[in-house]
């Protein structure tokens, strides 16, 4: 934004930055989905959930698609609500499973290349990769009990420095 300061025959345009930037919209309908008609709480029939489950794949196979919440923020159903018509309609809960392992390779691939990190990501992994859930619930078992027992520390000796005085 310019704004044009005036003294006296002096007339001087200068560069004012924006206090605020605007929001820009977020151009839901490259999703392709009818997000008004999923506002509703309760569907009707199977075939609505149905089409929710055809919804949820295609969006996540957009490379946008990084967040499994962002799909349940943008089709208006509270999250609790999802995982209970999920239970009932098998059809969408191979779908969540499906887009799951689809936003889950991204993010994996994503961090392996740099683009985010890595540690993020493996954190969040067990999240998006039922394998790596089960793997980390295996190591967990099989870890020792660290609370419990004695244990014996070895230290070196560290060798004096002049220029540390000894303590008294």
């Amino acid at each position: 934004m310019d704004e044009i300061v005036q003294r006296g025959n002096i007339v001087k345009k200068r560069r004012v930055r924006a206090l605020e930037e605007p929001v820009k919209p977020i151009d839901l309908t490259k999703y392709k989905m009818p997000l008004f008609e999923r506002m509703r709480l309760t569907p009707k029939m199977d075939s609505e959930l149905e089409a929710m489950a055809s919804d949820l794949v295609t969006w996540a196979q957009d490379e946008d698609a990084v967040v499994f919440d962002e799909f349940v923020a943008i089709s208006g159903v509270p999250t609790p609500r999802l995982y209970e018509w999920a239970r009932k309609n098998e059809t969408l809960a191979e779908a969540m499973a499906i887009a799951k392992r689809l936003i889950g390779a991204r993010r994996e691939r994503r961090g392996l290349e740099g683009k985010y990190n890595p540690g993020l990501v493996m954190g969040m992994m067990w999240n998006y990769n039922d394998e790596y859930k089960a793997w980390k619930r295996e190591l967990k078992e099989k870890a020792p009990e660290v609370s419990s027992g004695d244990f014996t520390v070895i230290m070196e000796t560290m060798p004096n420095s002049p220029l540390v005085e000894e303590k008294k």
